[in-house]
């Protein structure tokens, strides 16, 4: 997640000390590992009852107890393997919260940053979420794809998704511990997510 500080290298005064640099950086990765500063409480309710109605939806007497019948003749094909399954947006009203915590602790980052520039920089990031565990592949049409196992995490100025700026983690990668399989990322919740941010800062 380092790399995400590279691109804002414009915000912060030739006369920071490396000290004071490395602080920020320290202070926003934590930021971006943490799940308060994603997540407002109805996001989570809301999530918890779309998979109330998945698991409803699965089951074989699930369509009956929703009144509804499924349809037999519709042939079911295995998923097919999705480079993303998570995306985390930063939780706006948490974010002026966050820039009073950084000024509060790191009095210094006032030169790096105005609240008005890091609002507009961290309230539009997203983290986007990805798994993949083999090698590049250059005929690929995916960038994540592309450089395979071999690449933690990149960062986007401008995603394909949404527009935005983006910060991307490859839970599949080399570098990534503990080793997860596809099938456990797929099925990750929320606190497994962040408690493996955590524990990859470096990426």
């Amino acid at each position: 997640m380092k790399l995400l500080l590279e691109n804002w290298r414009k915000y912060l005064n030739e006369r920071a000390t490396d000290e004071t640099y490395s602080e920020v950086i320290n202070f926003i990765i934590n930021a971006y590992s943490t799940a308060k500063n994603f997540e407002p409480p109805d996001v989570e309710k809301r999530e918890a009852e779309w998979d109330a109605i998945a698991k409803i939806l699965g089951s074989e007497d699930g369509w009956a107890s929703l009144g509804l019948q499924a349809k037999d003749d519709v042939e079911k094909e295995p998923p097919e393997k999705q480079l993303v399954t998570h995306e985390l947006m930063f939780d706006e009203e948490r974010t002026e919260e966050i820039y009073d915590e950084m000024v509060s602790s790191i009095p210094e980052s006032r030169s790096f940053f105005t609240y008005s520039d890091f609002y507009d920089t961290f309230f539009a990031l997203n983290i986007k979420l990805y798994y993949v565990d083999s090698d590049g592949d250059p005929e690929s049409e995916t960038y994540e794809e592309k450089k395979g196992a071999s690449t933690g995490g990149y960062y986007t100025k401008e995603s394909d998704d949404h527009g935005l700026p983006q910060v991307a983690v490859n839970f599949g990668s080399n570098f990534f511990n503990p080793k997860i399989s596809y099938a456990k990322f797929q099925n990750l919740k929320k606190p497994e997510i962040f408690k493996l941010l955590k524990q990859n800062k470096g990426v």
